[in-house]
């Protein structure tokens, strides 16, 4: 008996070869053909691309119903539960590893940050057409993208989903940076004092790339009491940027 997974995969050769067929240009030729061949390379790049697709219309649609609003609240409750996480295994009279979980929380902190950053741009963006015109006209990111009406129509996503698209390619790790986004975007200046939590960043990129080691090869020592700081900064900075957001949108 066959498995589901051999069914599967049985499913998927029978639509490669009538989607092949359907584009020969000689019915007896064979896999073996050169004809064939190519065809089944374009067969595949042509599924990579559906499948990108339906990511990009996937994401969209979450976006859509997850709001900036809603983006925030989740990030606020990652980042106490992470929190509780920590203190409640580092409370066991014998850890079983505390600085594991004192880095492993550490680095959590911050994808839930970079997480939240570019998540709620792209909310942004993709609720409110002030604030995604502001980004075509004014994010390099975008700007200088050269989209055809062919790409516009074949995507079905609209101009809101390919400026999404651009967008999601940014690293929001770079925090500066990411504060100069949302200023072009919600149109504002945003004044918030970034050095705490790029600090942040900078040992968590030592903590993923070099298991807590600097450059130099030497250890960075984190305490809980560290940890627990780090977690405080990057709500910090986060409930200033929604303020900020919030506002804007009630003048929007």
């Amino acid at each position: 008996m066959s498995s589901i997974k051999e069914v599967l995969f049985g499913e998927q050769e029978k639509q490669a070869e009538k989607w092949v067929r359907e584009r020969l240009t000689d019915q007896n030729l064979t896999v073996e053909s050169e004809e064939w061949q190519s065809l089944l390379n374009d067969y595949s790049a042509y599924q990579d691309y559906l499948n990108d697709e339906y990511e990009w219309i996937s994401e969209i649609k979450w976006l859509k119903e997850n709001g900036s609003v809603d983006i925030y609240q989740n990030f606020v409750t990652e980042l106490t539960n992470i929190k509780k996480l920590a203190e409640n295994s580092l409370s066991e009279p014998i850890p079983l590893n505390e600085n594991l979980i004192i880095k492993m929380c550490y680095s959590y902190s911050v994808t839930l940050l970079e997480a939240f950053l570019g998540d709620s741009i792209k909310a942004l963006i993709s609720e409110n057409k002030v604030y995604l015109n502001n980004a075509i006209e004014r994010l390099e990111q975008i700007r200088n993208t050269k989209y055809s009406l062919f790409d516009l129509s074949e995507s079905g996503m609209g101009l809101s989903g390919l400026a999404i698209k651009c967008v999601s390619e940014v690293l929001f790790h770079k925090i500066d940076k990411t504060m100069e986004m949302y200023e072009k975007v919600l149109g504002c200046k945003i004044n918030i004092d970034t050095s705490k939590v790029k600090l942040i960043i900078d040992i968590r990129h030592d903590i993923v790339h070099r298991n807590g080691y600097t450059k130099e090869n030497e250890v960075i020592d984190i305490l809980p009491h560290d940890l627990y700081q780090a977690i405080t900064d990057i709500k910090h900075l986060v409930n200033k940027l929604q303020k900020i957001i919030a506002n804007q949108k009630l003048k929007d």
